[in-house]
């Protein structure tokens, strides 16, 4: 992947959910992103998964439209995480991606709808 600041076409953006950085700017551009894509989601899907994928010990934190939260650290043995929703509600859904070591880790959200 590359990011739009070393001219690619992708956006990112550094936070500290501890501090609490950054972390409006990049529900701004999820939002966006969602609104250029038009994405939208298919009542007819009972399911949806958020997948990362990562170099890194990778961490998900999904907070569904119901504000219910799902967590997942290490998928069944692996680094890379994963959350599966069988009962997928319409609406916004608020994810946060990090990593448990110091520094920077690029890492790939997926979401697939079943």
């Amino acid at each position: 992947l590359l990011v739009e600041d070393w001219g690619g076409k992708y956006q990112s953006q550094d936070i500290s959910a501890k501090k609490g950085l950054g972390v409006n700017e990049l529900l701004e551009k999820i939002l966006l992103e969602a609104e250029l894509l038009e994405l939208t989601a298919n009542p007819n899907n009972r399911a949806i998964e958020f997948k990362v994928t990562s170099k890194c010990d990778s961490v998900l934190l999904i907070n569904t439209p119901t504000s219910k939260w799902q967590f997942d650290d290490d998928s069944n043995g692996a680094l890379d995480p994963k959350v599966r929703i069988s009962a997928a509600t319409t609406g916004y859904y608020d994810i946060w991606i990090g990593n448990v070591e110091k520094g920077y880790c690029d890492a790939t959200l997926k979401v697939e709808t079943f």
